[in-house]
């Protein structure tokens, strides 16, 4: 995961007020599955996961416009904040399948998917400080 959001502080000259805010995100979400192997017992065919393991992964990119404000006291620091902006999702998953059902031909391969999304966010932290 990486992150950055520069802030532009209406009020003051530090971290207390409201502000404006940029972000962006970035998450990778790596996963395993195991893959589909046919296994034919006494004339009967049945699939089960215990195939060779199968790498996905999944990359989230946020752009997104924050507002917020933000409360600083002497050991807590209190914030909430609403957010709107475009979340880029991309992602290769394991996928399997029989090609004609009654011949039952077992099918397998990765799938990639792409789409853009619109993206809110509303957000409470509350910090403590030294």
């Amino acid at each position: 995961m990486f992150t950055i959001q520069p802030r532009f502080y209406f009020d003051s000259e530090g971290l207390d007020g409201s502000f404006l805010g940029l972000s962006f995100d970035n998450y990778t979400y790596n996963f395993e599955i195991p893959g589909i192997v046919k296994n034919t017992t006494m004339g009967f065919t049945d699939t089960y996961q215990i195939g060779s393991i199968k790498s996905e992964n999944e990359k989230i990119s946020d752009f997104m416009v924050h507002f917020g404000y933000q409360n600083v006291y002497d050991r807590l620091t209190l914030e909430w904040s609403t957010a709107i902006g475009i979340r880029n999702v991309t992602g290769t998953k394991y996928a399997a399948g029989y090609s004609d059902y009654t011949s039952r031909v077992l099918i397998e391969g990765t799938g990639t998917y792409k789409q853009n999304l619109l993206n809110f966010n509303i957000g409470l932290k509350v910090g403590y400080h030294f």
